[in-house]
């Protein structure tokens, strides 16, 4: 994004927010102040429509009062003769009523009750001779008796669903015959008048015309009359119910299934005059208010934004363009730019600050590259630019056809430098390794020229301590040998640092294109493989790329996969070597072998794969499932009644350096349920000796919890007298190399007396491995021996076998091979 968007995304917001803000404050002012004058509104035509109801509630008070008083009505209710009263009186008293009707035509009946409520003279208007609800009657009755007022109202509504108002006006005469002029008057009846809410109804279709439906509820919410005559829509129960608590204020509901504004009057008991505002309404009246704030808010956005442009342009963009120009001319190696801007302000010096940086940057260019190229240690190029170079100088032999060479090379044991003396140090032969490195070059000075087109020899630190050797326009195989033995040369001869002499050896692997690759990758991998021959053939020497170490590279790649593969597919299986007591000929213990079942070699022998193992890690997950197959098979060997056995696991190296051996072990045997006397583990005095604290505190570990601990392979290593002393062990074993001709070799007859003489001196048992014939056990057994393991006894069994081995007897067992060859 460029900046005058980036600066209006920071201006415009500064300036329109606050404009926003404003006038978003007005508009809700003018708003709410529209709004409350609406709901005036309608609360004023609540309080019309209200007052027009208590108009018609006094009016007919008034009316029943003046109709009470009549002469004829006197007359009627005080005449006891029943013959006179129904015959003679009662058709006046109903004309009187029917002019009354006529008088107000509002009054759609006017009955004449009896004290017991029973109806005695009626005048209706109604089709239906029975309009309204008689229970009207009762609820009247039940009112005057609970009160002493002479006239009582209520709004009712009528069979056919319409609201009407009820009038009653208790009866008090004395009868003038019969009564004394002191007795107090008494009950002859009730006179009732019903008034049709007609003129009511169309005062609120008036009303719902400007402002929205009006109705007249009845607690407890029912609609008693609507200005929607057509619509039978009664409020929700909990609205009314709030706005019976709200009297004359608004609450937002929902009528018709939409938005509205409620507000209610009270206007009799019971009876609530309700408009509804529906919220479309109320917005539709907003709308003009809404238009003209927008219109007169983006007007003045409009102008603002445009200020805001304007400014930007004459104050900061153009400038900022003419040092963009300059930046863009320094990006392409012109620091010679005219900067013509002459202004005492930030802009005028932030050009004269470009003016400086131009000069500076020329005198940088060159630093900045060397550092970018170059190794900080060495001086020598790095990666970066060998690779470079190489491409090049690929490109030119690819044109010109000639042959080049590249020699991969690696300072043996410069691990151990650091390790012992320090990084320091370590630094320093790096150093000296380089200017060696560059005198073995075929150009005379030693000077590295990185022009593509010099097409010199090349020397470069890859990293650590590996370089790598370009030799282009080589015209004979040997010149490539020439440098590389030269190399090793140079490098055999001591280095001197801090009066110190220090001597190293280096590895060299050799590649040649076209020979062993076309391009560059392929070229550093090929020599890189050279290089790793070079080492694990004994080191301090050259190796050439061939297609027999690209295969064994192939092969140890392919292997490792299906190694990876065998681990998640479980190809692995546990195979049981016995060790036999000589001494009583059974079977004291078995050695668990592991067996890689592949599914295209068949069995695979952990000769094979187990150094892949460990040199890849793998060896911990491996290890991880050996000892928990093991608990698993001395568990079943326990539950099958077979006893006085010990399974031995083998621990590598790598295991004991990185693995907590005895918590796995502790873990398996408590998720099997097995005892310490039933295990058995294995190491090599190598890899205990990598690490002789953490070994003898195992060692110690093992042997508390009845874990026998055996030394494997003894006689092949340090042999050390201390070790025996400070590892606390079971037993020794001897090694297969001494075993092989101890009957033949009075050497190996010698070593083999030896070890067992040391063991013994130890309270040691020694167990001989990889006893293959009779004369081997006989001889053994003369020297003392202890215990034999090899395939004598049998080659390693899978768990059934030697589960048989175990519980079988006669001929063949390794009893009874003991009994006949061992006297």
């Amino acid at each position: 994004m460029k900046l005058q968007p980036r600066i209006l995304l920071i201006l415009v917001p500064l300036v329109v927010a606050p404009l926003l803000l404003l006038s978003w404050v007005a508009y809700a002012q003018l708003r709410k102040t529209a709004e409350e004058k609406t709901f005036q509104q309608v609360d004023t035509v609540l309080d019309q429509l209200a007052r027009q109801i208590q108009s018609e509630l006094q009016s007919t008070e008034a009316n029943i009062q003046l109709f009470a008083n009549s002469p004829l009505l006197v007359r009627y209710l005080t005449t006891a003769s029943a013959t006179e009263r129904y015959a003679l009186i009662q058709p006046a008293l109903m004309r009187l009523f029917h002019s009354y009707q006529r008088a107000y035509p509002d009054y759609g009946e006017i009955r004449l009750l009896l004290p017991n409520g029973d109806e005695d003279a009626r005048v209706t208007t109604f089709a239906s001779t029975t309009p309204l609800d008689r229970a009207a009657d009762a609820a009247l009755l039940s009112t005057f008796a609970k009160t002493q007022s002479d006239i009582d109202s209520m709004f009712v509504h009528g069979n056919g669903g319409e609201l009407m108002l009820v009038v009653a006006k208790r009866l008090l005469f004395r009868d003038p015959a019969s009564d004394p002029t002191t007795a107090p008057p008494t009950l002859r009846g009730y006179l009732v008048i019903t008034h049709q809410l007609g003129a009511l109804r169309e005062q609120m279709v008036q009303y719902h015309d400007n402002l929205g439906a009006v109705l007249l509820v009845t607690d407890p919410g029912r609609t008693a009359l609507s200005s929607e005559p057509d619509v039978a829509t009664t409020p929700d129960p909990a609205i009314f119910t709030v706005l019976k608590q709200r009297d004359g204020q608004h609450v937002l509901g929902s009528y018709q299934n939409a938005a509205a504004y409620f507000l209610a009057h009270r206007v009799h008991p019971g009876l609530y005059a309700v408009a509804v505002l529906p919220e479309y309404l109320l917005r539709e009246s907003m709308q003009g208010l809404t238009t003209a704030a927008a219109s007169i808010l983006l007007a003045v956005l409009v102008i603002t934004v445009l200020l805001i442009v304007f400014g930007l342009r004459v104050l900061f963009l153009t400038p900022i363009a003419t040092l963009n120009q300059a930046v863009r001319a320094f990006g392409q190696g012109n620091f010679i730019v005219p900067i013509g801007l002459q202004r005492h302000d930030e802009i005028g010096t932030l050009a004269e600050s470009f003016r400086r940086m131009a000069k500076n940057l020329q005198r940088s260019n060159e630093q900045i590259r060397h550092v970018a190229y170059h190794d900080s240690l060495t001086g020598l190029p790095n990666r970066h630019m060998f690779r470079e170079y190489l491409a090049n100088v690929l490109n030119d032999s690819i044109r010109s056809k000639q042959r080049l060479a590249l020699l991969y090379l690696d300072v043996d044991n410069f691990k151990q430098v650091n390790d012992t003396l320090g990084h320091h140090v370590g630094d320093k032969l790096l150093k000296e390794i380089a200017k060696r490195l560059t005198h073995c070059l075929r150009n005379e000075t030693g000077r590295i020229d990185a022009a593509p087109d010099a097409a010199v020899d090349m020397v470069a630190r890859l990293g650590g301590d590996e370089f790598i050797v370009l030799l282009p326009h080589l015209y004979e195989s040997q010149d490539a040998d020439i440098v590389a033995q030269r190399i090793l040369a140079e490098m055999a001869g001591p280095f001197t640092l801090d009066a110190r002499d220090f001597h190293v050896t280096s590895s060299i692997g050799i590649a040649y294109y076209p020979e062993n690759g076309s391009d560059a990758d392929l070229l550093i991998k090929h020599a890189d493989i050279a290089m790793y021959h070079a080492k694990s053939s004994g080191k301090n020497n050259r190796q050439f790329f061939t297609d027999a170490l690209r295969q064994a590279t192939d092969t140890r790649y392919q292997l490792e996969q299906d190694l990876r593969r065998a681990l998640e597919q479980n190809q692995f299986v546990l195979h049981y070597q016995p060790q036999v007591e000589l001494a009583s000929g059974r079977i004291r213990g078995v050695e668990a072998l592991v067996r890689w079942c592949h599914p295209l070699r068949g069995v695979v022998l952990p000769d094979e794969f187990i150094p892949l193992a460990e040199e890849t890690g793998l060896i911990l997950p491996l290890g991880r499932w050996i000892i928990e197959q093991a608990c698993r098979q001395a568990r079943e060997w326990q539950d099958a009644g077979i006893d006085g056995v010990r399974l031995y696991v083998n621990i590598s190296n790598v295991q004991l350096n990185r693995e907590p051996v005895w918590e796995l072990l502790a873990q398996s045997m408590q998720r099997f349920g097995i005892a310490g006397a039933r295990i058995g583990v294995e190491f090599t005095e190598t890899s205990m000796l990598t690490a002789p604290g953490h070994g003898v505190e195992l060692i110690r570990r093992l042997r508390e919890h009845g874990i026998a601990v055996s030394l494997d392979d003894f006689g092949t290593g340090y042999s050390s007298l201390n070790n025996l002393r400070r590892f606390a062990l079971d037993s020794l074993k001897i090694d297969r190399s001494f075993v092989f001709d101890v009957h033949q070799s009075a050497d190996s007859a010698a070593i083999v007396a030896a070890i067992i003489a040391l063991a013994k001196s130890f309270n040691l048992a020694v167990i001989a491995e990889g006893v293959e014939n009779t004369q081997q056990l006989t001889h053994l057994a003369a020297l003392g021996c202890d215990g034999v393991q090899g395939n004598l006894f049998g080659e390693a069994l899978c768990a059934d076998d030697i589960t048989e081995l175990f519980l079988g007897v006669g001929s063949g067992s390794p009893a009874e091979l003991v009994r006949r060859y061992v006297s």
